[in-house]
């Protein structure tokens, strides 16, 4: 009985310990209204509504998912590797976005701004940094003071989100929120998907609106179903209205009727 007693205390502790962790996450997760519009600071360009517009879109992975990446999420053991290897990353992703320093528009996914698993570089100021000539916006999307997996290595903290650069200065840019999440507790330590909205203004009293968008992955395919519908409704509003709309981000899941011939891993249909 005397051995039993203090195990049962110590059970009891970290019980407690574990509820208290629970409880100041609950508090402190992070709950964006569904729309939250950022405070233009200028009077917005007038773009000529025949133009063509240059647009890349790219999901950089925090410089951290490089091919010598093992992934938790994908079956893996790790969520970042070495110190040395973010930063060699880093520098390689601004290489690479260098030839398209005089791009219209920029879209960035998983850009992180103060988390462990990218060792808290700014890589929203880094990039924004290069892009001197261009309007930069953030969308975030992921907030969590600390995320418990994986057990032996935990990611921690993680502040990121979506990153739009653009050339032309716009009439609004706003945060979108995606409807639907995980179910408690796991959504505390998930992303709170959206898109990031920026509409510019067109002569002839028309707008073009660029969205950036991240959608959900590791999910059962419901959370994406409902985003999905959520967007074409907006879409199909901005259309109604006679407004051009380009979209790009990462979907996480492939095209309809498209079947890519991977080795593993495959995405979504």
């Amino acid at each position: 009985m005397r051995f039993i007693r203090p195990i049962l205390y110590l059970l009891l502790i970290l019980a407690g310990v574990f509820l208290l962790f629970l409880a100041y996450a609950s508090l402190d997760n992070y709950r964006p209204e569904a729309v939250l519009a950022e405070e233009m600071e200028k009077q917005a360009d007038i773009l000529d509504d025949s133009t063509s517009f240059n647009l890349l879109i790219w999901n950089i992975g925090y410089a951290g998912l490089d091919a010598s990446m093992d992934f938790f999420y994908d079956g893996g053991k790790q969520m970042r590797p070495d110190k040395h290897t973010v930063e060699h990353n880093m520098e390689g992703i601004k290489r690479t976005l260098q030839p398209y320093l005089n791009h219209d528009f920029i879209l960035l996914q998983e850009v992180d701004k103060h988390s462990k698993r990218s060792y808290h570089l700014d890589q929203y100021a880094s990039i924004q940094d290069q892009f001197k000539d261009h309007y930069s916006f953030f969308g975030k999307n992921y907030d969590v003071f600390f995320v418990p997996i994986p057990l032996k290595e935990p990611m921690g903290k993680v502040e990121s989100g979506l990153m739009t650069l653009s050339g032309p200065y716009p009439l609004s840019v706003e945060r979108h929120a995606f409807p639907g999440n995980y179910s408690w507790p796991m959504s505390l330590f998930m992303l709170d998907r959206c898109f990031l909205v920026s509409r510019f203004a067109l002569a002839g009293n028309k707008e073009l609106v660029v969205i950036n968008t991240h959608n959900s992955a590791y999910d059962d395919g419901s959370l994406r179903a409902g985003q999905m519908n959520h967007l074409r409704e907006y879409l199909l509003s901005e259309y109604e209205q006679g407004n051009y709309v380009m979209v790009g981000g990462d979907w996480n899941q492939t095209p309809n009727g498209v079947e890519p011939h991977l080795p593993d891993h495959l995405f979504d249909t």
